[in-house]
Order: C-alpha cells, then sequence, then structure tokens
C-alpha cells in the first residue's frame, strides 16, 4: 500500500502537468525510483507463486503501474538497472523455454531496437521535447554528471589508498571528498559543491570498510544469487539493484527493502522441519526462553527507536518550530524550541548542523540586522556560537564550516563590525589549507579580502 501510494504520488503528476520530477512523499524521485524496482520485481516474482486470479490481477497492475513510474521520474540510473534486470530475464526465460524461445528473443530485439532509434534521434525535437525520452538518451562522457561522477570515483581511491584495510566507517564519504578533493570536480560544473556519496556502490563500500568491507559486501551479495538461483525474477531484481547503484546513490529507501530481500531469501533457505521439532525456540520446549529472547528484543528494538528514530525526529520538530519563531522574531519561543531540538540531537552533530544552518540561512536573508535591539542579532549570535562549536567536533565536513565563514562575511557587511571578517578570515585560511585545490574556497577567500577593504 505505502509502495503504490508513493508510487501514484509521482505518477499522477507527471501525467497532468508539466513540471520534470516533482517532489513526492519519498522525497527525491530518484530514492523512488529505486524503493521502486524492488517492489516492481516483488509484484512479480508473487504474481507467479498465486493462483489466485483477483490477486493476480492485482500485482500484475502493480508491476505496470511502478513500470510506469520508474520511467516517468526520468532517473537515468533506475531505467538502465531495470533495463538490465528485463534484459536478463527475457534472455534467461529464452534460454530455459524452448516454446517461447522465438517470440522472446523477438520481444528482447524489439525493445533493443526501439530504445537505439530513439537513442539515435535525442537530438530530434519529438525526444527533446519529451522529458522521459530526453532523460534516457541523455548519455555523454562529457556530460557534466558524468564527468562529476568520474571525479568523485578518483576522490574514493585516493581515500581508500590512504585507509585501505578497514576504510573510513560508514556515512564519512564527504570526509574523504573534501580530504582528497580534485579539482576535476569544479570543472564539471555540477551545480552542487558538495558530496556525502561515491555514487558506486562498490567505491562507496570501500571507502566506508576498505577492502574487508567491501569483501563482506560481496560475499553477501555471492551468498545471495547462489540461494535464488532458481529464482530467475528475484535475481533480475538483485541485477537492477547492482547496475543502477553502479551509477547511484545506495540510501535508506533501498537499504529497507534491500533486507526485506534477504530476509525472504533467508525464509526460502530454510529447511522443512519434522513436526514436534521446532528447535530450540520452541514455545513447547524452551517458554521461559521464549519469552525472555522477547522481552529482550522488544526493549532492544524500543530503545533503538527512541534513540535513532524518535530523538531526531522531536529535534526537528522543535528546530522547524524555531524557524517560525524566528521568521516572527518571537525572542522566548525561539530561544525554547532552538534549546529543546539541540536537546533532542545532542548526540547527533550532524542533524544539529543541518537545522542550525537552515536558521542561519534565514538569518543572512533579514534586511534589518543593523538595528538596534532586534531581536535577530541575538538570534546570529547564539546559531553562529553554537555552529563554531559543532564544526569543531565534526572538523572533516567543510560544508559546514564553508557555510559558518559566509555566514561571518554577510555578517561583517550588515553590521560593520569588523570581529566578524576576522572570524571569516581564519575560516578561509583553514579551509584553503585543508584543500588548497577548491575553487570555492579561493573564491571564497579572494571575496573576503574584498570586504576587508571596506574595512581600512
Amino acid at each position: 500500500g505505502i509502495s503504490l501510494y508513493a508510487a501514484l504520488d509521482l505518477f499522477i503528476p507527471m501525467m497532468t502537468t508539466s513540471v520534470a520530477r516533482p517532489p513526492t512523499v519519498a522525497g527525491n524521485p530518484i530514492f523512488l525510483a529505486a524503493y521502486l524496482i524492488f517492489h516492481l520485481f516483488f509484484a512479480a516474482h508473487f504474481f507467479t507463486q498465486t493462483r489466485k486470479k483477483w490477486l493476480r490481477i492485482f500485482l500484475g497492475l502493480l508491476v505496470v503501474i511502478f513500470a510506469a513510474t520508474i520511467l516517468s521520474s526520468g532517473v537515468r540510473g533506475a531505467f538502465v538497472g531495470l533495463s538490465a534486470a528485463i534484459v536478463f530475464l527475457l534472455g534467461y526465460f529464452a534460454w530455459q523455454q524452448r516454446r517461447f524461445r522465438r517470440s522472446l528473443i523477438a520481444t528482447l530485439l524489439v525493445l533493443i531496437t526501439a530504445y537505439a532509434l530513439i537513442f539515435l534521434n535525442r537530438d530530434e525535437l519529438f525526444v527533446k521535447n519529451n522529458f522521459v525520452l530526453s532523460r534516457i538518451t541523455n548519455f555523454s562522457l562529457q556530460e557534466t554528471t558524468t564527468r562529476a561522477r568520474f571525479a568523485m570515483w578518483k576522490i574514493a581511491l585516493s581515500g581508500f589508498r590512504e585507509r585501505p584495510l578497514a576504510g573510513w566507517g560508514r556515512e564519512n564519504y564527504s570526509i574523504v571528498f573534501n580530504t582528497h578533493f580534485d579539482p576535476s570536480f569544479d570543472k564539471a560544473n555540477v551545480s552542487e559543491g558538495w558530496e556525502d556519496r561515491t555514487h558506486n556502490i562498490f567505491l562507496e563500500e570501500l571507502v566506508n570498510g576498505g577492502i574487508l568491507g567491501l569483501a563482506a559486501y560481496l560475499f553477501l551479495l555471492t551468498a545471495t544469487f547462489f540461494a535464488l538461483r532458481q529464482r530467475p525474477i528475484l535475481i533480475s531484481l538483485l541485477i537492477g539493484y547492482i547496475v543502477q547503484n553502479l551509477f547511484g546513490v545506495d540510501n535508506l529507501n533501498e537499504h529497507l527493502p534491500f533486507f526485506l530481500l534477504l530476509a525472504y531469501v533467508n525464509f526460502l533457505s530454510l529447511p522443512e522441519k519434522p513436526p514436534g521439532n521446532e528447535g530450540l525456540f520452541s514455545n513447547q520446549k524452551n517458554p521461559l526462553l521464549s519469552v525472555c529472547i522477547s522481552i529482550v528484543s522488544l526493549m532492544a528494538i524500543t530503545v533503538s527507536s527512541i534513540f535513532f528514530t524518535v530523538s531526531p525526529a522531536l529535534s526537528n520538530n522543535a528546530l522547524r518550530n524555531a524557524t517560525v519563531d524566528f521568521a516572527h522574531a518571537d525572542r522566548t519561543p525561539f530561544q525554547i524550541n532552538y534549546e529543546k531540538g539541540k536537546q533532542y540531537a545532542r548526540y547527533f552533530p550532524s542533524l544539529q548542523l543541518e537545522g542550525i544552518s537552515i536558521l542561519a540561512g534565514l538569518a543572512l536573508k533579514n534586511d534589518t540586522m543593523r538595528q538596534e535591539n532586534n531581536p535577530y542579532i541575538f538570534f546570529v549570535s547564539m546559531i553562529t556560537h553554537d555552529m563554531a562549536a559543532l564544526t569543531k567536533r565534526i572538523p572533516g565536513e567543510q560544508r559546514w564550516i564553508f557555510f559558518l565563514g559566509q555566514i561571518f562575511d554577510n555578517q561583517a557587511i550588515r553590521t560593520r563590525d569588523a570581529k566578524w571578517l576576522n572570524s571569516s578570515q581564519v575560516i578561509w585560511n583553514q579551509l584553503l589549507a585543508a584543500s588548497p585545490n577548491r575553487k570555492i574556497f579561493r573564491d571564497a577567500y579572494q571575496h573576503s579580502q574584498k570586504i576587508q577593504g571596506y574595512f581600512k
């Protein structure tokens, strides 16, 4: 139900408006397309496992809707992954089913020929004026996104060479990106100057866990392929998952169905037990042990949910309320919600920085900063103090340090107070020392030098 709702949330606007890839309930359409590939093949698999006519109709309808939504999203990585999965599936059945071999091969050739014709005519108006067709034919080694990917992969390999055995830990590619920044990334002229993913699943695991982490991940995939050797639809799903993540981002929207797949594979691999031999966790043989395990599991799930889910959600809600108070210059409510947001996220410095940076962005847009007794002056002082403390806790996150330097420069211009400028100069020198090849750091430093000239 959730998958269908998420699909329709994107598919309906795409069919009724001219907006390319509108936001969805899943956030970025890239994440939704990757998520739906799993559920498309889940639906196709269970279609072959049931004989109930109404259920087969429903599952078949889901396959069509999910496939149409993936195409409508215009996500090229998902399109390539889905195409690879379909090609494998048609080829497998053509090899296995002699009765349908000719028709299956013909279908495969028709699909390949149709795409080839569209690709060869990608400069024609009927392709350029169609969002989906223009997206799925926009493949080039000189294209901006492709060049940026190559740069990110070079950076990832540099990070791997520094820590080859156990890597940098999960969610730390942003540190590698900044530490081993390659100028070719700037030359790609991408709009976003910061990256926290390698956009290649194997390089991602290599950076996260080094050789050991990548070996463990490859072993997991190999074992899963072996367990599914008699189930071609689910093998196709794994192929689509891997191929799309050769160029995309493996994210939480994929982690959930991926581990659901692993759990299902484990279920399929369990040997059938004779009646009365349920094993160690049988309620009949070990009722006390089963109860204890259930209680401990429930406690662990509850504690982890509060720590990793509820607390961050409460922090986001409090900081969201603080942005409303900020907009209305309500000093006391702002302080209350702001402190709540920090308290709930006290163990998550990156989360705090995300929320506080939004408030800092609002402060930079305020045009009344020079008025005396303006509450915004107090707000900005509080925000910048906390951002400075947080960036010291995670010094590798240059994105937020850079943003803090911009705040200081803007405050220097608005308040005519040189103390802000002195603080920004420290930051620009720090960033240039760490990453002398970054063009945005050099540009920011030069901009700050111009501001300094106004104070002389």
